[in-house]
């Protein structure tokens, strides 16, 4: 072997170590670093443990629920989306909006009185379960149980049966106020606020962006029956006890410590396995922009 091979072979084995000592140092450095943002966090009050933040331990008399049993429990006989359900453009804030249950504004219908007719009609057989699922959402809170551990794997097939009975209940308190009947629509708005508030703990960011879209969903028909003349003094002040504090904020800053905390715990674990990377990599949302279910990963329509 010559001297200039020597020189080569033993400046590149420098380089080597060079790289490695300092990946050895960023790692010991990076594990030092850590430990010390976790003591200052804990001094802080901040939890760090996902058994800590975990919502079912966190609220008093909740209903335990696994995300796959909600769609049944919410299960409402199928709505068509016809052209005579009553339609606001979308985006526009409350006090923006066209007055949806008054009989000429049903929209793109030639006759708004038969369309009034026509959809009540079809509207009835979910119309008529709609005593029981307003009684289950109020009866106690519920929480979606999740295994936060598994955060970044796991699925969310319970959205999708929120978001439709979100829909239905505004479309039944149209009706109820067409009908002049404020107490059917005073119930389906407190139970539109008990839908909104069951997302309230769910420690997924995820499910707290879905949860501000069901109470703007929720807050624009309130709207909708404030502009009605038929309440008394009580049911306005229940309507506004049920509504002054949603606690949007709140819901998403647990959240945001939930996965958190879920990060630490998978980066203690170490390097995830290669179906632990392919089941994340795969993961898709659990609702399309038809608000239809999506396939699972491998699974086609």
């Amino acid at each position: 072997m010559t001297r200039r091979t020597k020189l080569l072979l033993g400046g590149t084995a420098a380089a080597l170590g060079l790289v490695v000592l300092f990946l050895v140092e960023e790692r010991i450095r990076g594990q030092l670093s850590l430990a010390s943002w976790k003591r200052a966090m804990a001094a802080r009050g901040e939890p760090l443990e996902v058994a800590v933040l975990d919502p079912a331990s966190r609220v008093p008399g909740a209903r335990i629920l696994v995300p796959a049993q909600l769609p049944a429990l919410l299960s409402l006989p199928g709505r068509t989306g016809s052209a005579h359900e009553p339609t606001t453009p979308g985006g526009l804030p409350p006090g923006k909006e066209v007055l949806l249950w008054g009989p000429a504004a049903w929209a793109g219908y030639p006759a708004p009185a038969q369309a009034c007719r026509i959809f009540a009609q079809s509207f009835a057989p979910v119309r008529e379960r709609l005593p029981a699922l307003r009684a289950w959402l109020t009866n106690a809170p519920f929480v979606i149980q999740h295994d936060y551990a598994q955060l970044w794997s796991l699925q969310f097939p319970h959205l999708n049966s929120l978001k439709n009975a979100s829909q239905v209940l505004r479309l039944a308190t149209l009706l109820a106020l067409l009908e002049a009947n404020p107490t059917e629509a005073l119930e389906n708005l407190l139970a539109s606020r008990a839908l909104v508030y069951s997302l309230r703990h769910e420690g997924v960011l995820v499910t707290q962006l879905t949860r501000m879209s069901l109470g703007e969903v929720a807050l624009a028909t309130v709207w909708q029956a404030l502009e009605a003349d038929d309440w008394t003094d009580a049911q306005l002040a229940a309507l506004q006890a049920a509504w002054q504090e949603p606690a949007f904020l709140a819901g998403t800053v647990d959240a945001l410590r939930m996965e958190r905390a879920a990060y630490l715990e998978q980066h203690a674990r170490g390097r995830p396995t290669r179906s632990e990377l392919r089941q994340t990599l795969e993961l898709i949302l659990p609702f399309d922009r038809d608000g239809q279910d999506s396939p699972s990963p491998g699974q086609t329509r």
